[in-house]
């Protein structure tokens, strides 16, 4: 809505109001979040040849494509600076595999849960803010509508996307990140397929409005569970590296995936159509569309691939329970991922810092039990089928298992 208003008055505006709006989120985080103990760095080193050379690579990825719909595609200026890109990241790669604290190792995509959520993060909003570009040029420039108008058009996905904010830690305990980001991207291609069925007159209760519910309701379920989803596993190390490499993909994907939906509507020649041939400009932008709804397609498949790996950590749950054995349960719980630190833990024979209530493992070290744990890392009810004797206070994913034990099921 204050983009509406901000564009009725200069478009130059909504460039400017972001700026204080970030000087002000910035202030109010350094005194409102508290600070935390620093981690001393020991004898790492920043990786500064790396940095720089990742973000040269970025940054003419984007420019090259933002610019390929002027210079041409098959243009000398194109071609040489998409081979630019191939040479730093090949340095880039060089410069990791040498460096003894690398920006970023390589072993942290073993994730197969981080794979899916930077590539669900390149798709969804690359074509969340694609179809946000294509409708606001559907709308002003074929149907003649104002930006208030057009920004009122979109006030129902920003609704859906602040009611589910407030649930989304609810829902997440409940079913996990995996299936909803799976019904987030179903949601997404419903949405883009519905508009394809848009006219040379908008149709606002039947084509835009359910694509604008859908589209709010995909980026609300979706944007939070990637977010989970590209942190779980990763040890507690390398989450902000994890965290990073999500915030990356999503913003470079928005950039190209952008840029590329614009070349094809330029290509489609739109921009040279006269406003009265609307027919012919609608026509041009159908297949920006159709490349759209393709690559929210692939995020679906890339999201619906991750359900598939649940039955594999259903039996890791299995195994754990049958064998009361918590090194395996963890393993299932995660899937050889998040659990895999607390697996070498148990099977060290001692209780990981904050597993036991108040981070002590003085009864597991005694050969007795630690308030829920048995020695031996069993867990008192969980082999026999019932719950584990206390509260497994610090650890969720053993309060899972004591779920799944109970009849329930683990997120």
């Amino acid at each position: 809505m204050l983009s509406g208003v901000l564009t009725e008055i200069s478009w130059r505006w909504t460039l400017l109001v972001p700026a204080p709006v970030a000087v002000g989120v910035l202030a109010a985080a350094v005194w409102l979040i508290p600070g935390g103990e620093r981690s001393g760095r020991g004898e790492r080193r920043f990786d500064v040849p790396g940095a720089l050379t990742i973000t040269a690579a970025m940054l003419l990825l984007v420019y090259t494509v933002v610019s390929a719909q002027q210079a041409g595609w098959g243009s000398a200026r194109t071609v040489g600076s998409f081979a630019g890109v191939a040479v730093l990241l090949g340095v880039f790669a060089a410069i990791e595999r040498r460096s003894r604290d690398p920006l970023v190792p390589f072993g942290i995509f073993s994730s197969a849960a981080l794979r899916r959520a930077n590539i669900g993060a390149v798709t969804l909003f690359g074509t969340y803010i694609s179809f946000q570009f294509l409708v606001t040029q559907y709308l002003q420039t074929l149907s003649g509508w104002s930006a208030m108008s057009t920004a009122l058009a979109f006030l129902p996905a920003g609704v859906m996307v602040v009611i589910l904010s407030t649930r989304m830690g609810s829902l997440l305990g409940r079913f996990g990140p995996t299936p909803l980001t799976a019904l987030a991207f179903i949601c997404l291609v419903l949405a883009y397929g519905i508009f394809l069925r848009a006219g040379v007159h908008p149709d606002y209760p039947a084509v835009m409005l359910p694509a604008s519910l859908l589209v709010g309701l995909a980026f609300g379920l979706g944007f939070s569970s990637l977010s989970v989803a590209a942190t779980a596993g990763v040890p507690n190390s390398e989450q902000g590296l994890a965290a990073s490499l999500f915030q990356t993909s999503f913003q470079v994907g928005g950039a190209v995936v952008l840029a590329i939906v614009t070349a094809v509507v330029d290509a489609g020649g739109a921009g040279q159509l006269s406003p009265a041939s609307a027919s012919a400009t609608l026509a041009a932008y159908r297949p920006a569309l159709a490349l759209i709804t393709a690559v929210a397609v692939i995020g679906m498949l890339v999201a619906l691939s991750g359900l598939r790996s649940q039955p594999d950590r259903q039996a890791g749950l299995a195994d754990g329970l049958a064998a009361g054995d918590l090194a395996e349960l963890a393993v299932g719980l995660a899937g050889g991922g998040p659990a895999n630190d607390l697996a070498d833990a148990l099977a060290a024979g001692r209780v990981p810092d904050g597993l036991a209530p108040s981070g002590r493992a003085d009864g597991l070290a005694a050969g007795g039990r630690a308030d829920g744990l048995a020695a031996g890392g069993r867990a008192d009810g969980l082999a026999a089928g019932g719950r584990a004797d206390g509260e497994l206070v610090g650890c969720p994913a053993l309060q899972q298992a004591a779920d799944v034990a109970d009849g329930g099921t683990a997120a």
